[in-house]
């Protein structure tokens, strides 16, 4: 934040697509609607993350991850006719990473869905054959 503005920026794994005033053209996305812009604009991210700040004034900034998905993203269009979102991550200046359950009811008041938890207590496999074996399968968004 400087001064009563905040320093905003939508980014990719490796691109900033938006820095606050315009949007990155180009890019994967030439022929379809930014995907991230999308999810934006349909779950008001920016808008709740900006109210978040103003109703934690001890916080000097947080940021939230997820995951886009849907149609022409990684060739698994999941059913939609668009993209979608989920988060996954949610920190803030005043401490580490949330938990799962404190991003959830977080985001909850702001509408923003989060990625379903499959299971609790979950023990990794020693080998990347076994979870990829347990990854496949149905996913539970589709």
């Amino acid at each position: 934040m400087h001064g009563n503005k905040y320093q905003v920026y939508i980014c990719s794994r490796n691109v900033v697509v938006f820095d606050g005033t315009k949007v990155k053209e180009g890019g994967y996305y030439k022929d379809i609607e930014n995907p991230y812009m999308a999810s934006d604009k349909q779950y008001n991210i920016l808008t709740s993350l900006t109210d978040y700040m103003n109703n934690h004034k001890d916080t000097k900034w947080c940021y939230l991850q997820g995951e886009t998905f849907g149609k022409n993203i990684q060739k698994r269009d999941y059913g939609l006719k668009g993209t979608d979102f989920r988060a996954f991550t949610f920190v803030d200046s005043t401490r580490p990473r949330y938990t799962y359950s404190e991003m959830k009811e977080i985001l909850d008041n702001y509408n923003i869905p989060t990625v379903p938890i499959l299971q609790t207590g979950f023990i990794l496999p020693y080998s990347c054959d076994r979870l990829l074996d347990y990854a496949g399968g149905k996913s539970k968004i589709d």
